[in-house]
């Protein structure tokens, strides 16, 4: 585990906020020079603790569902890797996770119409049917996305909602240019988007403040948590007796949990996923604990997925 200081702490959490915060919003927080925050964020660079900028992209607001499809492999490592190749290559994938527990893997794509998905479905069965014990298929209704506290303690609440109901902002084609962009490096600059574009930075500005506000795009910064001595851990809650007054209730509990950083509302056989970032797996078992307490009419199990590793796949086209 690499050790990092307060300031380090303070520049990280507003990169996790929004990649694209200024040195200078950072150096009045730090109350450090310009200078000294370049020098820190490159030093977190070098020790790859930062691995990269990119744009998480909301791509329900381009006319698309977002579908997860967890699976249980029975077989050696060369058939799982050989699946996990087949899903690299499908333009509608969006992510892969490769798991401890429950499950071993997690696909996530983005289709236009349920029948694609289907046809993924039906190919990865054909193909890898005899190995899969158990799959799970879920239509995600939208995800909210937290500030944790696992860098700062007194770090501002703030919640982002992204990936809810297909719908088609008929974006343009420079939209299209600059969502690009900002998947390959989302901490570029006005002035270089609009050299690129050959459009004034006027422009550019507006493009992106709208993708951005209208949270189509979420600029962000990958850190490697693992190298911090954080682990990512997702809990999945099935219910019994349940309605909307319940749901509010069990996320509203969760939310003031500090290392809750995601909450997720699907359709399929568990109504909630939450990730949470955590030093030590007995805060996962304190929450589980936790909620089975509060919650003991209305939660019928409770899974957990331990990830162990996680690749994005944007979808550019």
């Amino acid at each position: 585990m690499l050790k990092i200081t307060k300031t380090d702490k303070i520049i990280l959490s507003m990169l996790e906020d929004d990649s694209r915060t200024q040195e200078k919003e950072m150096a009045k927080a730090c109350k450090l020079s310009k200078d000294t925050i370049r020098y820190r964020i490159k030093r977190l660079e070098n020790k790859g603790i930062i691995k990269g900028y990119s744009a998480l992209v909301d791509y329900t607001k381009m006319n698309n569902h977002l579908v997860k499809l967890y699976l249980s492999i029975n077989s050696p490592i060369a058939i799982k890797e050989n699946l996990i190749r087949f899903a690299e290559k499908k333009k509608e994938t969006f992510t892969i996770y490769e798991s401890i527990g429950e499950w071993d893997l997690c696909i996530t794509f983005f289709v236009n119409d349920l029948t694609k998905y289907y046809e993924i479905e039906n190919e990865i069965l054909h193909n890898w049917g005899k190995y899969i014990s158990h799959k799970e298929f879920l239509v995600m209704l939208e995800s909210e996305i937290y500030n944790h506290k696992m860098f700062l303690k007194n770090r501002k609440s703030k919640t982002k909602k992204i990936f809810g109901s297909k719908i088609d902002y008929n974006l343009s084609e420079l939209d299209h240019q600059i969502i690009e962009e900002m998947i390959k490096n989302s901490r570029q600059s006005v002035i270089t988007l609009a050299q690129k574009f050959n459009k004034s930075h006027v422009t550019i500005t507006n493009h992106l403040r709208n993708l951005i506000n209208q949270n189509i795009i979420y600029p962000r910064t990958s850190i490697d948590y693992e190298k911090l001595g954080l682990k990512n851990y997702k809990i999945f809650i099935e219910v019994s007796e349940y309605n909307k007054q319940i749901e509010n209730k069990i996320m509203t509990f969760l939310k003031l949990k500090d290392n809750t950083f995601n909450i997720i509302r699907v359709i399929g056989d568990w109504k909630l996923e939450v990730e949470i970032l955590t030093k030590e797996y007995q805060d996962v078992e304190e929450i589980t604990r936790s909620l089975y307490d509060n919650f003991s009419e209305n939660i019928r199990n409770i899974k957990l997925f331990v990830i162990s590793k996680e690749q994005f796949y944007p979808n550019i086209d």
